[in-house]
């Protein structure tokens, strides 16, 4: 069994992990026989295929915990574990800390997330520690809602539909505008996330009138600062990839507090959100970072 269909293998798994996802069912998948697939996962990868499953189930049953309003035993079954006591058993021993106790602490600690093994989509460089000081922007204020597995759906298509309701009192592009977004979980519906995004530019540089205009003030705080420049439609995978792959295997833990985007237009006609490019820095609060 060659790395590739390894590769492609796990990049399925991703999307079954919240399902009843047994050796069996990914044997089936690849068309080998459950022994074979075992010993190659283990050859090419120094980890049984059921640990990787079971650490990857983990991470994504402690985002749920993280973003949404899911009760425990709802995430638990959700993610294949037989019994809240099962669960809790083996999310302690990965984590530390009981469920409902992880799910409480303010910073979020993304070391002790196991990352995706597939491949990621965007080349992402080493991040620059950055402190940036207080600042009062002007904006608007969005919202848009989901499930966690379905995150990729809160695209540039979605954010461009925010520029132009900011934008729409004016006929050209400033040169730099903000992005803020924060996640909370959804007080209707478990399992959904509510993601409030804000479109500002500094105040004292803002040049339109719009009434929904509102203040925001960004505290100041340290960021990890990461670039992309690149495609639009590769932009989320690129947010993604950051936060499920780099963070963790950084060790950084995440600060409570908006997560920025800066995008910088090189032309100032509005038409250029069309060109399906785009020039942003990513920026995410810490408070710890292993270097």
């Amino acid at each position: 069994m060659n790395h590739d269909v390894i590769s492609e293998l796990v990049a399925w798994i991703e999307t079954q992990l919240s399902t009843k996802l047994t050796i069996d069912k990914v044997a089936s998948r690849s068309g080998y026989s459950k022994w074979h697939l075992q010993r190659a996962y283990l050859n090419s990868t120094g980890m049984t295929l059921g640990e990787y499953i079971r650490r990857r189930q983990l991470s994504c049953a402690a985002a749920e915990l993280r973003l949404t309003r899911s009760g425990v035993i709802d995430v638990a079954i959700k993610y294949g574990f037989s019994s809240q006591q099962t669960f809790t058993r083996s999310f302690r021993e990965l984590f530390g800390q009981p469920p409902g106790r992880y799910r409480r602490v303010s910073d979020w600690d993304c070391s002790q997330l196991f990352p995706p093994a597939c491949k990621t989509s965007y080349p992402v460089g080493k991040p620059e520690v950055v402190s940036l000081p207080c600042r009062v922007l002007s904006g608007t204020v969005n919202k848009f809602s989901c499930v966690l597995e379905k995150f990729e759906l809160f695209n540039m298509d979605v954010r461009h539909r925010f520029f132009r309701r900011y934008l729409c009192d004016t006929h050209f592009l400033p040169e730099q505008v903000w992005g803020m977004t924060t996640f909370h979980s959804s007080p209707d519906t478990p399992g959904i996330v509510d993601i409030c995004y804000i479109t500002a530019t500094e105040k004292g540089k803002d040049i339109f009138s719009c009434k929904e205009t509102t203040e925001i003030t960004i505290p100041a705080a340290n960021y990890l600062k990461f670039h992309y420049n690149g495609r639009s439609v590769g932009f989320q995978d690129f947010i993604l990839d950051v936060n499920r792959v780099h963070l963790p295997k950084l060790g950084v833990v995440r600060k409570k507090g908006c997560d920025l985007e800066l995008f910088s237009f090189t032309e100032k006609n509005k038409r250029y959100l069309e060109s399906g490019f785009l020039n942003c820095s990513y920026y995410v609060p810490f408070t710890y970072f292993r270097e």
